[in-house]
């Protein structure tokens, strides 16, 4: 594995802290740091984890989807409280005729997450939207204010608060960003203006979604108005009105987005290259800009970051095995993990303890196996 990257070589903690951090030239990646990631659990059963979120120090919730016996994927959540991993019962649903997955989860207490996802036929295939919350003993779905059985999914949710919590996603046959929001009392649809003018505003998609302080920030995958090339962009919400914090430009795009606690807001994505793209960071607190930009060889499914450290996971391209990078400082490093395939997700618990979840074992040919790691310093 070659650890090569285009990467920042000014003092990443001070420049992200004002977002002004620019690219620089071309540096090797430092050696693999002493810490390492351990695993917590793994769970077989063609099991994928896309989802997590930690509510306390050695809190973690996991959610994703685990194939049944039928061959389809069922609704998965797992929760780990001081190294002692449990499955949660199912939400209930009628599984003999749809099959479902969770996409994404955040909470403020064990006992008050959400969960997003979508539910789809098995006939036909078509998707609704899934919005269920754990209540510390079991699941209920939630309704949106929609039409019955309307088309769409829900991709990410971000709780600031219990009565505060941020739901994006996509709904209509062909799929038209959404937002929602939870008041403590009802679930509302927040209207969303596409900020980006390079973007078709019809065919615009939610990706990710975070929220600081005082702004709601939205990732989305667009295509132009002018042709049928794509483009990412992140947009953000500031008493009721839109604005464009990134536009990647064309055949680029924004894949994760997250914050750091203390307003500053960071997005993984890419950028086209010769033979194919090349990972970049984006970060900043009102604009964000291209911080960081990694080798071609590698690909960045989530970023985390907390008290002047930055993780990224993802995979290497060429082979897709796991891949986690630490920033701080003036570099990133590569830390150990095992593993043979990609991880989907890292989050930061209150005491600064990074933790990671992903399929990661199964390999080309075996049946993915999902697994949670926290890291060791």
């Amino acid at each position: 594995m070659s650890w090569q990257a285009s990467a920042v070589v000014s003092t990443l903690v001070s420049a992200l802290a004002v977002g002004l951090t620019t690219v620089a030239a071309a540096t090797p990646l430092s050696a693999p740091a002493a810490a390492s990631w351990q695993p917590v659990y793994r769970q077989g059963g063609q099991t994928y984890l896309d989802g997590f979120t930690t509510t306390a120090p050695g809190h973690i919730w996991a959610v994703g989807s685990r194939v049944a016996e039928d061959g389809y994927h069922r609704l998965a959540a797992f929760r780990t409280v001081n190294g002692v991993t449990t499955q949660l019962p199912p939400v209930p649903a009628d599984y003999s005729t749809r099959w479902g997955r969770f996409l994404s989860v955040d909470g403020v207490a064990d006992d008050d997450l959400w969960a997003v996802g979508v539910f789809a036929a098995k006939t036909s295939g078509t998707t609704i939207p899934l919005l269920a919350r754990w209540n510390g003993t079991a699941w209920r779905q939630v309704r949106l204010p929609l039409p019955p059985r309307a088309l769409g999914e829900l991709v990410s949710v971000s709780a600031r608060a219990a009565d505060d919590v941020w739901f994006a996603g996509n709904t209509g046959d062909f799929g038209d960003v959404a937002l929602f929001h939870w008041d403590g009392t009802q679930v509302n649809e927040i209207p969303v203006t596409v900020a980006d003018p390079i973007c078709s505003p019809a065919r615009t998609l939610a990706v990710d979604l975070t929220t600081t302080s005082n702004a709601v920030w939205l990732a989305t995958r667009c295509t132009l108005n002018t042709d049928a090339r794509t483009a990412g962009s992140v947009q953000r919400l500031v008493g009721g009105t839109w604005s464009l914090a990134y536009s990647s430009g064309p055949s680029r795009g924004v894949v994760s987005i997250a914050d750091d606690g203390t307003g500053l807001v960071l997005a993984t994505g890419f950028t086209p290259t010769f033979g194919g793209s090349l990972p970049i960071l984006v970060a900043g607190r009102a604009s964000l800009r291209v911080v960081a930009t990694f080798g071609q060889d590698q690909f960045y499914w989530d970023v985390a970051a907390r008290a002047g450290a930055v993780y990224l996971v993802g995979q290497v391209s060429t082979s897709n095995t796991p891949l986690v990078l630490r920033g701080s400082g003036s570099t990133f490093g590569p830390e150990p993990i095992d593993g043979d395939m990609p991880l989907f997700g890292v989050t930061i618990d209150a005491a600064g303890t990074a933790w990671s979840v992903g399929p990661a074992f199964g390999g080309s040919f075996g049946a993915p196996n999902a697994g949670l790691w926290q890291r060791i310093a």
